[in-house]
């Protein structure tokens, strides 16, 4: 079994692989975005951003956390590792 890459905001143990495939469905007239790890290697502001699929437009968020737990998704990126 492949060890779970886990990165940890606020005490909040998120899995790696799971933050790189999660698509955040599009809001009213917008796109499906796709998340920007802090850990990329372009990604020189340690920040997580979205990256909008049809635009390309990128936007920095401030609290992943917070964000993810707003769309109801973020149960579909913790991690059981304790």
């Amino acid at each position: 079994m492949a060890k779970i890459e886990v990165i940890e905001v606020d005490g909040v143990k998120l899995d790696r692989q799971k933050l790189m495939k999660l698509r955040i469905p599009p809001d009213a007239g917008g796109s499906e975005l796709r998340l920007i790890l802090p850990t990329t290697s372009w990604n020189t502001s340690g920040k997580f951003m979205t990256h909008a699929l049809d635009s390309g437009q990128i936007t920095q968020i401030e609290n992943i956390v917070e964000y993810l737990r707003g769309l109801d998704l973020l149960d579909e990126v913790l991690t059981s590792e304790s």
